[in-house]
C-alpha cells in the first residue's frame, strides 16, 4: 500500500517499463551471501560507536550492525593477490559493519582523528550497491528517504520509517524500486 501511494505521489507507473531494444542489459554472477559474516560481526559489536551517534543497541541489533576490529578491504585483498603481493601486509582498521543486503555492506572506520588519506577510505562499500532498509516501505505509509544509512537509523530510532540511499547518486535505484 505504501509503495502504491509513493508511485501515485511521484507519478511512477504501476509496473516497470518493458525492456526496449538497445538498452544495456547486465548479467552478473550470483552475489555472495554474507549472512554468516554479518552474524559474526554482530556478535562482536560493543555498540559504542553508533551509541555515540544516538543509535541504541536495540536498533543496532534490529539492523544486524556489527564490528570488526581488524578489517581489511576484501577488494584490496583480491587486488593484492592478483598482483602477487601478500595481503597480510595490508593495513587493518576497526570497522562498524552496516549490512545493506545479504551480499553488501558499508564498513565505516571507527577511529577518531583520521588523517586525510585515512578519511578517503573511512566509508567503504562492499558488494553490489543496495539501498538500506527497503523493508520500511512494507511497514509504513510515510517513509523518509535519507542519503546515509546512519541517518536512516536515526529516524528509525525516533520512531519513524526511513530508507538510506548510501549516496544521492542512487536515487535512480530507489525510483526503479518504486516502479
Amino acid at each position: 500500500e505504501a509503495i502504491a501511494e509513493a508511485r501515485k505521489l511521484y507519478g511512477s507507473p504501476a509496473s516497470p517499463a518493458p525492456y526496449k531494444t538497445g538498452q544495456k542489459k547486465t548479467i552478473s554472477p550470483p552475489a555472495e551471501d554474507l549472512t554468516s559474516f554479518f552474524k559474526e560481526a554482530a556478535a562482536a559489536n560493543d555498540f559504542e560507536y553508533l551509541k555515540g551517534r544516538g543509535i541504541s543497541e536495540a536498533v543496532q541489533k534490529r539492523f544486524m550492525i556489527g564490528f570488526v576490529p581488524d578489517w581489511i578491504s576484501p577488494q584490496a585483498v583480491r587486488t593484492t593477490i592478483e598482483k602477487g603481493g601478500n595481503p597480510a601486509n595490508l593495513p587493518k582498521s576497526p570497522r562498524c559493519i552496516i549490512p545493506t543486503s545479504r551480499s553488501s555492506y558499508i564498513a565505516r572506520d571507527t577511529r577518531e582523528g583520521l588523517t586525510d588519506e585515512q578519511k578517503r577510505y573511512s566509508k567503504q562499500k562492499q558488494g553490489a550497491q543496495a539501498l538500506f532498509n527497503l523493508k520500511a516501505f512494507e511497514a509504513s505509509e510515510a517513509v523518509f528517504v535519507t542519503e546515509g544509512e546512519i541517518d536512516a537509523m536515526s529516524i528509525e530510532e525516533a520512531g519513524g520509517a526511513a530508507v538510506g540511499l548510501g549516496s544521492v547518486a542512487n536515487i535512480r535505484s530507489l525510483l526503479s524500486f518504486l516502479q
